[in-house]
């Protein structure tokens, strides 16, 4: 299983990877990076707040139309 902080790793060596990042990846490229990669895991705080943290956990946020979804998003923000 996948801990959140190797997500946020992940997303870091893909920025750190793209080819036109690496001229501008500073802190607020890496942290947008980081986050994207670790937003499907977000999933256990509604969980958290009610005792259960795994009852929300690798639903939705899992798949890869959120997968999609998010990438376009951060695509059309990022620029």
């Amino acid at each position: 299983m996948a801990s959140p902080i190797g997500h946020a790793l992940a997303g870091y060596l893909i920025c750190r990877l793209i080819p036109c990042s690496r001229r501008q990846a500073g802190w607020k490229t890496i942290g947008w990076c980081s986050f994207v990669a670790v937003s499907p895991d977000l999933d256990f705080l509604p969980g958290l707040l009610q005792g259960q943290p795994a009852l929300y956990h690798q639903g939705i946020s899992h798949s890869l139309g959120f997968a999609v979804l998010v990438s376009s998003l951060a695509a059309l923000l990022y620029g």
